[in-house]
């Protein structure tokens, strides 16, 4: 289904730290709490789920203040670093209760299977 606005579907590696360098140049999905804003206000650093940091570059200003638990969407661009199409504020509410440790766990797993959800 076409649309004007309509986002752009783009298949994600759900990946944490220790998984990131093995996606470079690829789309990936990773979650973690924000550690600091840059100076610059063009990226951030978080720590993933499995105790990573990495900093997350964006393509446009962020305008806001962020803190807290969140999802980025973008490109492992290495080791360390992602450069973000566009990341999701986990609401407070949803942050407090969420279990890091879990998640972490079904990355690992969902990572460890090859192709886990190809036919």
């Amino acid at each position: 289904m076409d649309g004007v606005g309509a986002p752009e579907i783009i298949m994600r590696n759900r990946v944490n730290g220790t998984f990131l360098s093995q996606n470079v140049g690829k789309p990936i999905s990773i979650i973690g709490s924000i550690l600091k804003m840059n100076p610059s206000n063009n990226g951030f650093d978080i720590q993933t789920t499995d105790n990573h940091v990495v900093s997350v570059s964006c393509k446009e200003m962020i305008s806001e203040c962020l803190d807290g638990l969140v999802e980025v969407r973008g490109i492992a661009e290495g080791k360390n670093s992602v450069t973000c199409d566009y990341y999701i504020l986990f609401p407070r509410e949803l942050a407090s209760t969420f279990d890091t440790e879990k998640d972490n766990e079904a990355v690992m797993i969902v990572n460890s299977i090859p192709n886990a959800f190809k036919a």
